[in-house]
This record gives C-alpha cells, sequence and structure tokens, in this order.
C-alpha cells in the first residue's frame, strides 16, 4: 500500500487514511498521540492540513503542520487550494447561522462558519498560502461569494492578501472591477484605495 506521513502503510488501494478521516471526523484527540512523525512532502499530510484548518478544534493541528513546513500550496499554478475553497465556501449558510443572516435588513451575511473560514485563509497565508486563480470563472466565483456577504469580509480578505503578499494586484483589480463589487464596497471606497495603492508584489519561491 501507500505509505502515510508516520513511515507507515495503508493497505487499502481506495479510500482515505486513518489520518484523512481522523482530520476529516474532527477525531483530533486521535492525532495528538505521540509517535506521529508527519512526512510535511506526503500529499495525505497537507489532506489533512486543509481538514484541520477549516475546523476551529484543528487549528492547533493545522498550525503545527504549518510550523513543520508543510506547504499550503498545492495547485499547479503555485496556489493554495485551501484558501479558494474557503472563499468560495464562506457564503454557505446553515441553519445553526439563520439567526445570524435574519437579523440583518441588508441581506447580507455575517456567520460564525464564514468566519471561521476567513480565520482559515489568514492562517494559510501567514504561512505562505497563495491565492493564484487559474481563470476568470476562479475569481467570478470568488467575487460572488463575496458579495454574499458583508462588505467588510472582502476587506479583510484583501487586506490578507495585501498583508502577505499572497496574490497580484492584477488579480485584486479583476476582483473588484464589477459593477456589483463597486456596489458592494461603496461605503468602503477609501479603505479599498488604501489597500490598493500600498499593494506589494508577491514574493517568489
Amino acid at each position: 500500500g501507500s505509505e502515510l506521513p508516520n513511515g507507515k502503510h495503508d493497505d487499502e488501494e481506495s479510500g482515505l487514511s486513518a489520518l484523512e478521516l481522523a482530520a476529516i471526523y474532527k477525531h483530533y484527540d486521535v492525532l495528538k498521540v505521540r509517535g506521529i512523525a508527519w512526512n510535511v512532502g506526503h500529499p495525505v499530510t497537507r489532506e489533512v492540513l486543509f481538514s484541520a484548518v477549516g475546523h476551529e478544534e484543528g487549528l492547533w493541528l493545522a498550525e503545527k503542520l504549518l510550523k513543520l513546513g508543510v506547504s499550503p500550496n498545492d495547485s499547479e499554478t503555485g496556489g493554495c487550494s485551501g484558501i479558494s475553497s474557503d472563499l468560495n465556501s464562506m457564503a454557505w449558510s446553515f441553519s445553526t447561522d439563520r439567526y445570524e443572516l435574519l437579523n440583518r435588513a441588508d441581506g447580507k451575511i455575517d456567520s460564525t462558519w464564514a468566519r471561521g473560514k476567513m480565520k482559515s485563509i489568514h492562517l494559510l497565508a501567514r504561512a505562505g498560502g497563495r491565492w493564484c486563480p487559474q481563470d476568470s470563472r476562479q475569481i467570478s466565483d470568488a467575487r460572488r461569494s463575496l458579495t454574499k456577504l458583508t462588505p467588510e469580509y472582502t476587506l479583510e480578505f484583501l487586506w490578507i492578501m495585501s498583508q502577505y503578499k499572497s496574490c497580484t494586484k492584477e488579480v485584486v483589480l479583476d476582483l473588484v472591477r464589477t459593477p456589483t463589487m463597486k456596489h458592494h464596497l461603496a461605503k468602503h471606497a477609501e479603505r479599498l484605495q488604501e489597500l490598493l495603492s500600498k499593494w506589494e508584489t508577491p514574493n517568489s519561491g
């Protein structure tokens, strides 16, 4: 079978490893046991990272793996699929968050789920994760998600991308260029221009 991050082998030729399953089903206590020697270059380790970073209970594990040197960048463009996934799913709403939606007169989303996804994006970007959309469709998907949320989410996302040099200014300009996005950020135009004026080129490597 395939080698797992702790040097053991998974004899299942299909399906998820025990470590992935533990992370996906939030059994983080299993992953606290001593003796797991994480192979930072193993693809399963990155999958565990992405599973853990999306849950409050798993942030300690995500931070540990990132500190060990697991790269968050896994896409062909050199970007982090975890950032794209978090961004696109941020506007999902569940029954537990309904009250947060209904209390807003503008109908925009501000939920515990969305805040958790932003926290995940921040963690990945701080560790060197990049947002590198492959095409205009991926930028449109991100724009569609962000405009369902309160404008503060877009500003925070842009601040994170700027702070950690996680994407190019060209990508950001494409993200905010549409009439819908301009209307969405109309009350924050000054802050947007401030962010754009200080934008720096992402680090190479």
